[in-house]
């Protein structure tokens, strides 16, 4: 659990979009509904998220650098 927790919270970032779980759900192998009230730290724990560091990391590194883009095309679309 040590090993996920710090995994959990860099899927907190308001950059993971529907996409980038259903990323996650392909890295891991694993299918849940992060929309659901019923998502818990529980479905976060059964991933097993530790296994998974580099493609966790990946996903989310992929989610800040698109929102980065995204914001740069909508300064653009701006001007």
């Amino acid at each position: 659990m040590d090993q996920s927790l710090p995994l959990i919270d860099k899927l907190l970032d308001p950059a993971i979009r529907k996409r980038h779980w259903k990323q996650l759900m392909r890295a891991t192998g694993v299918s849940f509904d992060s929309d659901s009230d019923k998502f818990c730290l529980g479905d976060l724990l059964v991933l097993r998220l530790h296994e998974h560091s580099k493609a966790v990391e990946e996903i989310v590194d992929r989610a800040q650098r698109e929102v980065v883009v995204e914001k740069e095309l909508e300064r653009i679309a701006v001007e």
